[in-house]
């Protein structure tokens, strides 16, 4: 443009308040304003020039809106953030200057105008075209009213400062803490990535989209999608396996290069490469991206790569560079402590399940002694039978006979009684050996022999320890397996046992009741009591509970256990009965 040089030469005082204002001010001295509806600058009133000399000197943007059309004038750094498009233009109404401004401040300037009040809108989002593209733009307007000195000389003054830098370090530094806050609590490495993914997701408007793969350690082959945001899985552009040797996925991303270099990577023609990306809210589709490999502390090659879109909001600038390789760095971050976490897991499920074998190793060995223990109980008992039965009823057979063949010398008769003897003890014998060899071998009892064969087990349990026992039988007997019958036998002697051992009771009752179904056996003593764990195996050393139950389980039996400090002990055995008929008794096994 050429200005007519002598039509902007300030003469007088009257035309100081066009001094300076850079580019602005040249064209407000040069132009022909004798065709403007402001008029000439010396008719103009003293408080509008006062404003124009004001918004001419300042270095920040202001314009001026005069008269019933508010008239507007501006300066340089005004006219960079929202001035006209093309050439400078002077006396426009403030509304076809600044259409965004307008549609934003008509408020404001008519409460300036009317009311003569002073108002502000903060952090308000423009988009303006400088640097060769649109850009994102938050700008604070404050709008002040001008005296007035004629009937139509009111106007307002316009200040405008850009607060893009603070909002965007405001934004930028809340998706900082988010993604940390994920990394600090990330219970793996998938999880890590997943979540720092999800943070991301959260803050597309400086990150529109993000991927992020990882390499397996020792296989280098391809590299694995663990997270996105703001893209679906397995676009053209979110593959869901990259091999590292393809030139086609090199056409893709260029992670190979990303990882063997361990150096940031930009794309910058996104548009060439893939349809319209995610935009984040921002009207235009990302120009480029930046791929930033991943390498935690401790290893030499990187772990995956974090490739992070870049808004069309902004340039790719060192701002913007810096901001990405922090949340990378927050995601290396994560990854690391879901490393380690992961390694901590797998220690403590090591030594749990090293804590369980030792514990098996121990309970396996308890059960061994108890089992060889009994096994010698069992022996001994079987030894005191055969000593108290056939042996002792062999010796004195044996006796007899000596002394018969001493009678028989002198006394026929004699000798006659006293084979008579011998052959009564023999029977005897035999009747006793017969009995203990039966007993050794599981039998069906009648009802009666049953509640006999139980309330006699009671007694030898019990014998010398001072116990008063009272035994019930309730019901119709029945029949029952042998195995059951002496699986019942023994966990009597063992509830009973454990009263005489543990309980320091005076009474015992015992009591049996058959039902149509089942047969329901109780025990309950007046003793100390004790805590019922719901594990018997937890009563370390004594296996008389486990035993009990043990034996229960083996015939489809319940055993339940109900105790308390103080108030001693009961214990309910509930064992399922055969149909009647279907077993029958020892005497007709042995008829």
């Amino acid at each position: 443009m050429i200005i007519d040089e002598q039509r902007y030469e300030v003469s007088g005082p009257a035309l100081d308040f066009l001094t300076g204002g850079g580019e602005v001010g040249r064209h407000l001295r040069a132009h022909d304003w004798s065709a403007s509806r402001l008029g000439l600058p010396e008719t103009w009133p003293l408080t509008l020039r006062a404003a124009v000399k004001l918004l001419l000197t300042a270095r920040s943007p202001i314009a001026v809106g005069w008269g019933p059309e508010l008239l507007a004038l501006y300066n340089d750094a005004y006219a960079d953030i929202l001035g006209p498009a093309g050439p400078l233009r002077f006396g426009l109404p403030f509304r076809d200057l600044s259409p965004e401004v307008w549609q934003r401040a008509e408020p404001l300037i008519e409460g300036a105008l009317q009311r003569g009040e002073s108002a502000m809108l903060e952090h308000q989002l423009f988009c303006v075209y400088r640097n060769g593209h649109a850009e994102e733009t938050y700008l604070n307007l404050s709008c002040n009213p001008m005296a007035a000195h004629t009937a139509n000389g009111q106007g307002v003054i316009v200040e405008v400062a850009e607060m893009t830098d603070h909002v965007t370090g405001a934004r930028r530094t809340a998706a900082l803490r988010e993604v940390a806050a994920c990394a600090a609590a990330a219970r793996s490495v998938e999880s890590a990535c997943r979540d720092a993914l999800d943070a991301i997701s959260r803050h597309s408007t400086d990150i529109p989209f993000a991927l992020l793969y990882v390499v397996r350690s020792g296989e280098r082959t391809s590299a694995r999608l663990v997270g996105t945001a703001a893209l679906a899985p397995g676009t053209p552009a979110s593959p869901a396996i990259l091999s590292l040797d393809s030139l086609s996925d090199a056409a893709i991303w260029p992670v190979r290069e990303a990882l063997e270099t361990n150096r940031t990577v930009v794309v910058d023609d996104l548009p060439a490469r893939f349809e319209p990306l995610p935009s984040g809210g921002w009207p235009l589709a990302p120009r480029c991206a930046v791929v930033v490999p991943l390498t935690t502390p401790g290893r030499d090659q990187p772990d995956g790569v974090l490739i992070a879109g870049v808004s069309a909001r902004h340039q790719l600038d060192t701002g913007n560079l810096d901001f990405i390789d922090l949340i990378a760095k927050h995601v290396v971050a994560g990854i690391a402590g879901g490393r380690l976490r992961e390694e901590q897991e797998r220690d403590a499920l090591a030594r749990a399940g090293a804590k369980r074998a030792r514990a098996k190793q121990r309970a396996r060995l308890k059960a061994l002694e108890a089992r060889f223990a009994g096994v010698l109980e069992e022996r001994t008992r079987l030894a005191r039978e055969i000593h108290d039965t056939l042996i002792q009823g062999l010796t004195g057979i044996a006796l007899q006979l000596r002394a018969a063949v001493l009678q028989a010398e002198a006394s026929s008769d004699d000798s006659l009684a006293t084979l008579d003897r011998i052959a009564d003890l023999a029977e005897k014998t035999s009747r006793e050996a017969r009995r203990v060899v039966w007993d050794m071998r599981p039998s069906v009892l009648s009802e009666r022999e049953f509640v006999q064969a139980v309330e006699s087990a009671a007694h030898r349990t019990m014998a010398g320890a001072g116990l008063v026992l009272h035994l019930t039988a309730n019901g119709r007997g029945r029949s029952f397996p042998a195995d059951g019958q002496a699986a019942v036998l023994r966990i009597v002697q063992e509830a009973i046992a454990n009263v005489v051992r543990h309980a320091a009771a005076n009474t015992i009752r015992l009591t049996m009741s058959f039902g149509v179904r089942r047969l329901r056996v109780t025990v309950v003593d007046d003793g100390r009591g004790f805590v019922v764990e719901p594990d018997f195996r937890a009563y370390g050393g004594h296996w008389g509970l486990v035993g009990m139950q043990e034996r229960a389980e083996q015939i489809g039996a319940s055993l339940r256990v109900r105790s308390a400090p103080g108030h001693g002990t009961t214990v309910v055995l509930s064992v399922p009965l055969p149909e009647p008929g279907a077993i029958r008794p020892r005497r007709q096994v042995e008829s």
